[in-house]
């Protein structure tokens, strides 16, 4: 039997909702020289039924026990026939002519190892949340322009948050693939350990076009802790720092400073400074390896520095990254039935530039901001007003400040409802 150019491996689990149209959105393909691997990680509600509904000689369908989606992945790719690997989530679609695309691309210069696209995010009935435009959604929620973005690698501007976003974004050549290694246990940052090390070893090509719908949904596994995952993001860091994918930055010592300031400002490590700074002199100056961090880590949940770390990030202090805190006041207003509420800024510093670019991102337009400075009051930013703050009805205030708290007693003293005040930091 001839082999498929393409195999698509479907690691399924739980997602009886939303596997058939993931399914349907690899069937209905314009490059149709293809294989669809499901691997069913014993899902307990009816996604194994409801995939094999589908009638097609092109998918081939394997049961497992519930052992975790990077372990799903690599069965599929060692089961896969195919040139090229490309992996969807049972709960994320495909655009119709992804798989046309990437080929095309990846033929044409044999030096790409592996492509990516930007991402719509979608919600549970598939409606648009918004969009992440490759390395510039991070960029959009930093006060800093001078990063590593000039220097054209997509490791470095992974450095600063995963903008890949998803497994369902991969699509390489099985040699690179094999290069990079297999996914390895973490459970909810198994995609960007893995993309981390692909663009260490390979060439990556990053398609400006939204070739893939992110189905964002109160049951997506990495909403279960977001300590547990910022943990997992600082392991995965201590790695890179303790290897060399990073030391083409510091070749040239004349330039060294300038090279830390724009890494400064892009890295982004979600509030686990410290717990990085630990296990780095873990390694270096107790002789230790990162294979047995790792597994001491992952595995060994009753690790009590594991447990210390766990409630370290648990703090309310670290309530997540800025883009997290935006994103999660975004969320909010979708919440509301019909069009967004009317919203106004509550501050025109360099923090509001970031929020009010983001929410641009989001379709979301302010209708003004607020500032109590007297020399700005009156003025225009945006082209919209900036005045004093009052009470006005109907609308939500998103402060974009550092004085928090008094301008949040302020909002409260003016009579807004504890509901209509969002806080970012």
């Amino acid at each position: 039997m001839k082999a498929p150019l393409v195999s698509v491996i479907i690691p399924l689990y739980n997602h009886e909702r939303f596997v058939k149209r993931a399914v349907e959105s690899v069937l209905s393909q314009s490059l149709t020289d293809f294989e669809v691997i499901v691997i069913n990680d014993g899902s307990t509600d009816r996604s194994a039924m409801r995939a094999q509904q589908l009638r097609d000689p092109r998918i081939r369908f394997f049961n497992q026990p519930n052992r975790g989606a990077h372990i799903a992945l690599n069965r599929g790719a060692r089961l896969a026939r195919g040139k090229y690997l490309s992996m969807l989530n049972s709960d994320d679609i495909y655009h119709p002519r992804r798989l046309e695309r990437f080929v095309r691309i990846c033929a044409a210069d044999p030096s790409i190892g592996a492509c990516f696209s930007h991402v719509e995010i979608i919600n549970a009935r598939g409606r648009t949340r918004g969009f992440i435009n490759g390395a510039d959604h991070n960029d959009l929620l930093r006060e800093h322009r001078k990063t590593l973005r000039g220097r054209h690698s997509v490791l470095f501007d992974l450095l600063g948050g995963n903008f890949l976003a998803t497994t369902s974004n991969l699509f390489c050549r099985r040699t690179a693939f094999l290069k990079a290694g297999p996914f390895k246990a973490f459970r909810y940052a198994h995609d960007y350990e893995f993309f981390l090390r692909l663009c260490t070893g390979s060439r990556v090509r990053i398609i400006r076009s939204y070739l893939l719908k992110y189905r964002d949904h109160r049951n997506n596994t990495i909403k279960e802790s977001r300590a547990a995952t910022y943990l997992e993001h600082a392991l995965i860091l201590t790695r890179l720092f303790h290897g060399d994918a990073l030391q083409p930055l510091f070749r040239q010592k004349r330039e060294c400073f300038e090279t830390m300031t724009r890494l400064f400002n892009s890295l982004e490590t979600f509030g686990a400074d410290k717990i990085i700074l630990l296990l780095l002199l873990y390694l270096l100056k107790g002789g230790n390896r990162i294979d047995t961090l790792e597994r001491a880590f992952l595995s060994r949940h009753q690790n009590p520095l594991r447990r210390q770390c766990l409630k370290y990030l648990e703090h309310p202090d670290h309530r997540g990254s800025p883009k997290e805190r935006i994103v999660a006041a975004v969320h909010r207003l979708n919440r509301q039935a019909g069009n967004f509420p009317p919203v106004v800024l509550f501050g025109t510093g360099a923090f509001a530039r970031i929020v009010y670019r983001h929410l641009q991102k989001r379709r979301i337009v302010p209708i003004g901001y607020f500032d109590n400075n007297p020399d700005v009051a009156g003025s225009s930013k945006n082209n919209l007003p900036v005045e004093p703050p009052r009470r006005m009805e109907g609308i939500r205030v998103i402060i974009a400040s550092g004085a928090t708290r008094p301008i949040y007693r302020q909002l409260r003293r003016l009579g807004y409802p504890c509901r209509d005040i969002i806080v970012l930091k």
